[in-house]
């Protein structure tokens, strides 16, 4: 399963991807919401989780967009 993961504190985002890797999934992570954006429509991602607060676009922005496009299934932080 392949996970993107968007949080924008570096060590947060460092401990978390770390975790679900450890749990088996593969991740890639960032912490941009335009940059996430553009990584969830043109990867098949088999889920994101995303935080609300993010520089640029905000998380919801992010979902909102993402959504006219993909149903991926997202977890706001």
């Amino acid at each position: 399963m392949r996970i993107l993961l968007v949080e924008d504190h570096a060590h947060l985002q460092r401990q978390l991807a770390r975790c679900l890797r450890e749990a088996g999934y593969a991740v890639d992570a960032t912490g941009d919401g335009a940059d996430a954006l553009g990584r969830a429509l043109d990867v098949g991602y088999d889920a994101l989780v995303l935080d609300v607060m993010l520089p640029g676009l905000d998380g919801w922005t992010v979902l909102r967009r993402l959504r006219e496009k993909k149903g991926t299934p997202v977890l706001m932080l």
